[in-house]
């Protein structure tokens, strides 16, 4: 089945506040509530027949993936901007924050089906996802109102399982390279370019240039006001740029909600993170007072004060200073019983790193060789085994033992006359399997 029934294409909009105190129309987001068991079919469909497609697309995109995160987007931008300041030949980099207006709402499907087409999926399911677009309506309802039914013919539905994707799947060719290095990172909508400056050459005007001519290209709206500039300067430079493309520089840069400043400090970060921490402690104060006990006291420290801290932390943690605010702050908050647990900063800064390598490195991993003797063949496994186990011990990294498996492929003739022997590695013995199951693939040697 290919096409969509009508009544699944048909969504109710949620307009909800971006802001704390909304004024204007422009400070809601409307969010697509599509039926329930729409959601569920766009759920099957993906993970059964697109996960593995739109998870191989550009790795400048950081959402809607397994592997990616705020945190991982902030960590691979400040690694480009510290890479080009320890170049001898780069005085500064020029940071740009770029806005689209309304992206997810600005998709035209036309241009989207066209990039649908190139990305590998079958024709049957481009098929599906252009009729999951075709024909859609929604309506407005809020405070008791209720709208008439308008037709969409544009945008990829906030609030469905497959918009998220399908944004993605039409940012894929946004992509800008310097020397052959990417330096634009996307999350989502949010988009930043790191534009380095040499000594005698500085290409931001062609690097937002060529941004803005794809915007132009897929009919994206880019509103350069809202755009920002943050330059980082060496100590050596002095030079002023002239802004490109009329867009604001600023000291400070707020990126997927970390403040980044010129002099690479997160000074500012870590007082308004402290701030809004506090205001979250005037909270557990009162609650305290209506007779809250310590275990629930815990357990909304741990819930509302401990992620504005931890947001980050591994890309602001590299500063002692910061570190040491963090730590005044979560010491004052365990002595006046705020929380019963005393927390180190820097255990909770490895404790977010080890998490961020894991899942980096959460994939499985094989190791295969030919042999023509089935007993150095096994020898071999066992010493590599044995490098891998060691490396992971290192790195923080743990070997699930009891789904480590061992199986040898060749012919049954010469399985049959060969012995094969049992070696014990990770504690536990490893004995030839005859088939091996992973990926729902059954593999029989």
């Amino acid at each position: 089945m290919h096409t969509w029934p009508r009544s699944w294409k048909r969504a109710n909009i949620n307009p909800l506040p971006k802001v704390e105190v909304p004024k204007e129309k422009s400070d809601y987001r409307g969010i697509n509530v599509t039926p329930v068991i729409a959601r569920a079919f766009e759920k099957v469909v993906f993970n059964a027949h697109a996960r593995d497609v739109v998870e191989n697309l550009t790795a400048s995109q950081f959402a809607y993936r397994e592997r990616g995160s705020c945190t991982d987007a902030l960590i691979a931008i400040q690694h480009a901007v510290n890479q080009y300041l320890d170049d001898p030949q780069c005085t500064a980099v020029r940071l740009y924050a770029m806005d689209f207006s309304k992206a997810f709402d600005s998709v035209k499907h036309d241009l989207l089906s066209v990039k649908l087409k190139q990305i590998g999926l079958s024709p049957y399911i481009t098929n599906w996802y252009l009729s999951f677009l075709e024909g859609r309506k929604q309506r407005l309802l809020y405070d008791g109102f209720v709208g008439q039914w308008k037709d969409v013919n544009k945008g990829t539905t906030q609030g469905s399982v497959s918009g998220p994707h399908l944004f993605t799947i039409f940012l894929n060719d946004l992509e800008i390279s310097l020397n052959g290095k990417d330096i634009l990172f996307k999350y989502a909508d949010d988009t930043s370019i790191v534009s380095p400056v040499w000594k005698e050459q500085d290409n931001s005007m062609d690097i937002v240039r060529a941004f803005m001519e794809w915007s132009e290209k897929n009919c994206m709206s880019s509103n350069s006001k809202k755009c920002k500039e943050l330059v980082i300067r060496k100590k050596s430079c002095t030079n002023v740029f002239t802004p490109v493309f009329g867009i604001p520089q600023t000291c400070q840069l707020s990126v997927l909600g970390l403040i980044l400043q010129d002099n690479c400090r997160f000074d500012c970060h870590v007082h308004v993170k402290l701030i809004k921490a506090n205001k979250c402690l005037f909270i557990l104060r009162s609650l305290r007072k209506e007779g809250y006990s310590q275990a629930e006291l815990d357990h909304l420290f741990s819930s509302i004060v401990l992620p504005s801290i931890t947001y980050g932390l591994s890309v602001y943690g590299a500063s002692e200073a910061e570190l040491t605010a963090m730590q005044c702050f979560l010491d004052r908050c365990h002595k006046r019983k705020y929380t019963s647990k005393s927390f180190s900063i820097k255990h909770l800064l490895e404790k977010q790193d080890r998490k961020v390598f894991r899942k980096k490195c959460s994939v499985r991993s094989y190791l295969s060789f030919p042999s023509k003797d089935v007993v150095a063949g096994v020898a071999d496994l066992k010493s590599d085994l044995l490098q891998v186990a060691s490396w992971c011990y290192t790195n923080g990294l743990n070997i699930n033992p009891s789904s480590t498996k061992f199986c040898i492929f060749g012919s049954s003739r010469k399985l049959s006359k060969t012995p094969i022997p049992t070696f014990k590695v990770l504690q536990k013995d490893l004995t030839a399997e005859d088939s091996i199951k992973d990926f729902g693939i059954i593999l029989d040697n």
